[in-house]
């Protein structure tokens, strides 16, 4: 059975294929605005994966973005273990647009099963 070990949103995570190794820079606990809808240029979110070695190497999966419970976009696609039993998946979003303060959650479904998510705070700052 497949399990999520971590699942983060950062503005940049990196992959070093050569060391094999990630980098995550600046983790996003909460957004600041003083208006809203916002648009943050480039965020990350990292999901590391662990399976038995029974499990299919490839497995479907979708990345739901809210705020506050309601839906604002579905990202699909598919995970490859690679014939490991760990893998690591980063799914980089561009020019997202935060529409209200509020929660913005990442829910990671994999074969229609929610194995994590992570909250943002999206504030309104007061002036």
């Amino acid at each position: 059975m497949v399990s999520s070990r971590l699942i983060l949103c950062a503005k940049s995570v990196v992959h070093d294929n050569t060391k094999n190794t990630i980098s995550v820079d600046t983790i996003l606990e909460n957004v600041g605005s003083l208006t809203y809808p916002v648009e943050l240029p480039q965020m990350d979110v990292l999901i590391v994966l662990d399976k038995a070695p029974a499990d299919a190497n490839t497995h479907d999966y979708v990345l739901r973005i809210s705020v506050d419970d309601n839906n604002i976009i579905d990202l699909d696609g598919t995970v490859n273990f690679a014939g490991q039993q760990k893998t690591r998946h980063v799914e980089r979003i561009h020019n997202y647009t935060i529409p209200r303060p509020g929660n913005l959650k990442f829910i990671f479904f994999l074969n229609e099963k929610c194995l994590g998510e992570y909250v943002v705070k999206a504030e309104l700052i007061e002036t």
